[in-house]
């Protein structure tokens, strides 16, 4: 992976977004857990101590990729232990997750189990937009609740937004908007290249013993 893509992967994890934008984020993680890396390319596993018990129900993630990217939501319920509930879904990353990983490979920073406490979203609106500093180029209306907020509310709630990304650079950000109007970040990606996709399309999508070259 070049290295200025793995700069930029790295960049958008939860963990390192500038003040502004955490001020906005939806909600940061209960906890984030350090992963070990296999050489030979097999799953990560926890490089700490994990909690016995959780709060409530989880919602995983493996640095910036859920498991409900490629349609498996995995949500950790409440009353499981925690240890073998996480060690089986380390078990099993996407091919997004394995893709991304490749980013902290060389790293001197481990990448993140983040494990988000489980929020209903059912009353908000979801946005999808790609910002060049604070200039917003694009967007998308999600799925989610679209009809339940006016268009004044939203383009207020961008402003609000659009404050905070000034420092993230060329990035694609997934906010919610609530009926009052108040917006909040849930993702940030970076923006990708034909280039970058490339380098992305050479990594092997599943865990397994690699060739040593």
């Amino acid at each position: 992976m070049a290295d200025d893509l793995a700069r930029r992967l790295r960049g958008t994890d939860v963990l390192q977004w500038p003040d502004p934008v955490r001020a906005l984020a939806w909600q940061m993680p209960w906890i984030s857990l350090p992963l070990a890396l296999d050489p030979e390319g097999g799953p990560p596993r926890l490089d700490a101590e994990c909690p016995d018990a959780a709060p409530a129900d989880l919602f995983p993630k493996i640095a910036l990729k859920s498991w409900q990217e490629e349609g498996r939501l995995r949500l950790i319920p409440g009353e499981q232990p925690l240890p073998p509930a996480v060690a089986a879904r380390l078990s099993t990353p996407t091919g997004r997750q394995v893709m991304v990983l490749e980013a902290w490979r060389d790293a001197s920073t481990p990448p993140y189990l983040h494990l988000f406490e489980s929020r209903d979203m059912s009353t908000v609106s979801e946005l999808r937009c790609r910002w060049v500093g604070d200039r917003r180029v694009a967007s998308t209306i999600c799925h989610r609740n679209r009809a339940g907020v006016r268009a004044d509310i939203l383009d207020r709630a961008e402003d609000t937004v659009r404050s905070a990304m000034g420092a993230m650079g060329d990035v694609t950000m997934q906010f919610a908007v609530g009926r009052d109007g108040r917006p909040w970040i849930l993702d940030v990606n970076p923006v990708l290249t034909p280039a970058d996709l490339e380098s992305l399309s050479r990594i092997p999508a599943n865990t397994g013993p690699r060739e040593m070259h």
